[in-house]
């Protein structure tokens, strides 16, 4: 039976963490283009969403208001917005986001004629 010595123990310690970090540190991999254009989209996405919902406040805030041109005025704006590209199916890709729009107006409408 051999004895372990201070030196043996610590270089086995030092030879462990050595190990320990080249196994922990992975490689730096670049993100691919189509992960960056993707998160890019998104980010822009929900700035535009932001923008669009922001107009339908405006309406709300008008109409409540009494203000019925500012609240049409904040509908076109929105509806201004919103894009027109297509999906791949051939569907408006923002189809969501006009009903949106759309059942505000009718709201509106609805509440205005009561």
């Amino acid at each position: 039976m051999s004895t372990i010595t201070e030196s043996d123990l610590t270089q086995l310690v030092a030879a462990v963490i050595t190990a320990m970090t080249e196994v922990d540190t992975p490689e730096s991999t670049p993100v691919p283009a189509t992960t960056q254009d993707r998160t890019a989209r998104r980010a822009a996405n929900q700035t535009l969403n932001r923008r669009i919902n922001g107009q339908l406040a405006n309406a709300t805030k008008a109409f409540n208001a009494g203000d019925g041109g500012a609240c049409v005025a904040a509908l076109e704006k929105a509806q201004a917005l919103v894009p027109t590209h297509l999906n791949k199916d051939g569907t408006l890709a923002w189809q969501g986001t006009l009903d949106r729009i759309g059942a505000k107006a009718q709201s509106f409408a609805e509440k205005a004629s009561a």
